[in-house]
């Protein structure tokens, strides 16, 4: 992540923790049983010192290689480094030693190593926004919030901890939990449906976290299916959100409404009937009062369906991410993103700007 702004920077300084720093490594140098305490939580890029960060990444080399770390095996690979700068790696190392806090109390102070560069990465983020808020310039408010998402997946990305490992008998309790709940819910299926019995049948619904891939040949009808899962999936009590890059709004309702009404698309886009043969003319009837009053029932039906239709083109990630977070913190929540198509995303106006220049 880029540097903090030019004007974050003249108010307040970064957030560091550089005790935390010292008190790490030398619990590690004394007893290398710390490092694997904390090997999954920090990594070398967290330490505000760089110099820490290279003694911590020497440490690692050092006890992935199968040898212990420690003041006689850490010091030749610090000689000389230019991170050192006036001062001498034996006094450096030495005043680590001094540090030590025991093996217990590495996690903690690990954990607060981490923290502080999380509020960095944040206190950054946040320093060069306010620069390109007050920047003149052609540069828009939506390209500088569509920046700011960014930087925060990104974070968001790098935040959590390794996940954990899970024995086969929590593995199998887990699935068995999922069962009854599943059982309980009455529809026999495992998660929201897919509102097409057949598919419902064979997967046992949309499982939850999962991701579902449809793939075909242009022209063969995957909006038309993506489409449809996201309003019979709506229909049978699931929360979506539908996200086209291709169509708009009224184009999509158009096809929600011919399927509704047991109508071509094209009889709704132009009020006229393809059920019956043109006239001579070559024009065609518009379409009759029950065909209307069919449409509208279709309306009334939607009203009831916890549906929302994304047209926004070139959406990024982080944005998409964004709105989904909303929608799932709303009274209706969220259970199932359908998006037509995935190669229609972004990833955001930071990554143009870097295969622009390059």
């Amino acid at each position: 992540m880029a540097n903090g702004g030019m004007f974050g920077d003249a108010l307040r300084q970064p957030p560091a923790n550089v005790d935390a720093e010292q008190y790490l490594l030398g619990s590690i140098l004394v007893n290398n049983k710390a490092y694997h305490a904390v090997d999954e939580i920090v990594e070398p890029e967290h330490f505000y010192n760089g110099l820490y960060g290279r003694i911590f990444a020497i440490c690692r080399n050092v006890i992935n290689a199968g040898s212990e770390a420690n003041l006689a095996t850490v010091m030749p690979h610090l000689l000389g480094d230019p991170l050192l700068g006036r001062q001498a790696a034996p006094q450096v190392l030495a005043s680590l030693l001094t540090s030590n806090m025991g093996v217990p109390a590495a996690p903690s102070y690990a954990r607060s190593v981490r923290d502080a560069w999380v509020r960095r990465c944040l206190y950054k983020a946040c320093s060069e926004v306010l620069d390109r808020c007050c920047r003149p310039g052609d540069e828009k408010a939506p390209d500088i919030v569509d920046a700011l998402e960014n930087s925060l997946l990104e974070l968001a990305r790098g935040t959590d901890e390794a996940q954990p490992t899970t024995s086969l008998m929590d593995s199998m309790q887990q699935a068995r939990e999922a069962a009854i709940a599943a059982a309980k819910r009455g529809n026999g299926l495992a998660g929201a449906s897919w509102g097409y019995r057949a598919l419902d049948r064979m997967t046992g619904g949309l499982m939850p976290s999962s991701m579902y891939l449809l793939g075909a040949r242009p022209a063969m009808g995957k909006t038309s299916l993506g489409l449809g899962i996201a309003v019979r999936s709506a229909a049978a009590g699931s929360s979506v959100l539908f996200w086209s890059g291709e169509m708009t709004a009224p184009q999509l309702g158009a096809r929600a409404g011919a399927a509704w009404a047991n109508l071509s698309t094209q009889a709704v886009f132009t009020g006229r009937r393809y059920d019956v043969p043109e006239e001579a003319d070559g024009t065609r009837e518009v379409l009759s009062d029950w065909q209307w009053r069919d449409l509208a029932a279709g309306e009334r039906a939607a009203a009831d369906l916890s549906l929302e239709i994304d047209t926004q083109s070139r959406i990024t990630v982080a944005k998409l991410r964004s709105r989904a977070r909303r929608m799932k913190r709303s009274r209706k929540g969220l259970d199932l993103i359908v998006l037509d198509y995935v190669g229609l995303m972004s990833a955001g106006s930071q990554s143009s700007t870097a295969t622009k220049s390059s």
